[in-house]
């Protein structure tokens, strides 16, 4: 602009224009670095009533400095120099879209520039200038009330963010809270079935070190082999749930780890992606190895002699009625 304008206009104004806005822009790029390295770690409620006092001054210098554009430059110029004061005027106002998300700041730079361009404008006396102050008026409700709306969503868009990522933490605390205190453990798999998130609990339970268990699967760990037929129906029915994406709840199964057979209680169901796809299992576990040998050892005392370990009436009975019943299916007494 100062080119243009450097053989019809007074130097000495178009040299304080520049000068002024370069040191504003210059303000501004270094306060900006200077507040992110104040408050980029974290950003409290005054940093950010700081940030907007400080933007809101420069934005409102940098408004004040262009609106005496129009008022010094349109009148004098010829109509190709008044052309582009208009031009340069509408684009200054679309600058509010810029930092339309701070809407005060925004209004702070564009209204100045609004009221100097309208009088620059309406001072020229011409009729053709006044029209041209009218559409620029409308041209400028336009973009103010676009960044209003604007900034509303933009807005609304950042407090749905700090909401997700504060639920996200709460949720976070809350998980760490029940891997570290519960007795229960948390497990993930991929869409290949390989371990995503396992933790320490799980591993302790199973023997095995979390790194080692992270490049295995249940697949790995449920081998079916010569484990009662039982156990190898139970951990079949597992793998077909894993294999068909089908959720189960409260599954028990026999795991065969260094320190002898670990009785693991697993409950999970499958998770998509974004697109819709499955992209594992997400689930509970816990060990339960000390109930299935509380149970087994109740059993045990419920058919034998606490002091001898010999069978006591109970087997008795029961290996009498399956004689009687054998004899009987034979034809014997």
């Amino acid at each position: 602009m100062t080119t243009f304008f450097w053989s019809s206009a007074s130097r000495v104004y178009l040299v304080s224009l520049l000068a002024v806005v370069t040191v504003v822009i210059a303000a501004t790029l270094y306060t900006t670095r200077l507040y992110e390295r104040t408050y980029g770690g974290a950003v409290s409620r005054v940093g950010v009533a700081r940030g907007y006092t400080v933007s809101g001054g420069l934005a409102f210098a940098l408004g004040i400095a262009w609106a005496t554009m129009p008022v010094v430059l349109f009148a004098p110029a010829s109509s190709d120099e008044r052309l582009l004061v208009v031009a340069i005027a509408a684009g200054l106002i679309s600058d509010a879209y810029v930092v339309g998300p701070l809407l005060s700041v925004s209004y702070l730079f564009v209204v100045p520039v609004i009221i100097g361009s309208f009088f620059g404008l309406a001072l020229c006396g011409e009729p053709v200038a006044l029209s041209i102050a009218l559409l620029l008026c409308v041209y400028a409700t336009f973009v103010g009330l676009s960044v209003r709306r604007m900034s509303r969503l933009s807005r609304q868009r950042i407090l749905d963010r700090v909401r997700v990522e504060d639920q996200s933490e709460t949720i976070g605390l809350l998980l760490n809270e029940f891997e570290e205190n519960a007795s229960d453990w948390l497990w993930e798999t991929d869409q290949d079935g390989n371990f995503q998130h396992v933790s320490t609990r799980m591993a302790d339970a199973l023997g095995c070190p979390v790194e080692r268990l992270q490049r295995s699967s249940f697949r790995d760990l449920l081998p079916v082999g010569a484990e009662p037929r039982a156990d190898a129906d139970r951990t079949i029915a597992l793998l077909d749930q894993f294999r068909l994406g089908l959720p189960f709840h409260e599954h028990l199964v026999a795991i065969g780890t260094a320190t002898g057979t670990r009785w693991l209680q697993l409950s999970g169901r499958p998770f998509v992606d974004r697109r819709g796809g499955f992209a594992g299992f997400r689930g509970v576990g816990s060990d339960v190895t000390r109930s299935r040998q509380a149970e087994a050892r109740i059993a045990y005392l419920a058919t034998r002699d606490a002091l001898t370990g010999l069978s006591n009436r109970v087997v008795f009975h029961e290996v009498a009625l399956e004689a009687c019943a054998a004899a009987t299916a034979r034809g014997h007494r």
